[in-house]
């Protein structure tokens, strides 16, 4: 993504979640990349090398992200329900709900509390809604998205007025 390009000539910029001091547009963008590697979610399961036997089972997770996720997938069909309806299915809200409840259909995607039942929000809106969550009880959250900052597939996306080398937001 290019500072400089208009929103209508990027393919996928994310949310509009604020200004920089200059008034450049900021995004909030997917983040998501090798979650359950990073935590190593088989030494939570059952037989695994912590001793533990967690499944999620009884648990609601919450899980906000830019676009909704697909409720019927078959690895979480019937334990996700969408609270706020985003404007749009994304694949990415998929994924990572996938990542936190899928069921292990296929073996090797199961997810983190694969017996667990999912809350999906809007990102647009978390502030609240998390605060609200957390006061019904909700204990655990996932947000893998964060504004765009810095360097991005080759182009730089800070604010060029303030620095091409370092972005103010980082």
């Amino acid at each position: 993504i290019l500072i400089n390009r208009s929103i209508t000539e990027v393919s996928n910029p994310g949310i509009v979640s604020g200004v920089s001091p200059t008034g450049k547009l900021l995004y909030t963008i997917d983040h998501n990349d090798g979650a359950a590697a990073a935590v190593q979610t088989t030494s939570f399961y059952k037989g695994g090398k912590l001793g533990l036997s967690v499944t999620g089972k009884g648990m609601i997770a919450g899980i906000w992200e830019n676009g909704s996720p697909e409720p019927s997938h078959p690895e979480f069909e019937g334990r996700l329900r969408v609270m706020d309806q985003a404007d749009e299915l994304r694949g990415h809200a998929t994924h990572v709900s996938g990542t936190i409840l899928a069921a292990g259909i296929n073996p090797r995607a199961r997810g983190m509390a694969y017996e667990a039942t999912g809350h999906a929000y809007s990102a647009s809106n978390y502030l609240s809604e998390v605060a609200i969550a957390a006061a019904e009880g909700l204990l655990v959250s996932s947000h893998s998205y964060g504004r765009s900052a810095g360097w991005s597939g080759g182009n730089w996306i800070g604010d060029p007025e303030i620095s091409t080398m370092e972005d103010w937001y980082l």
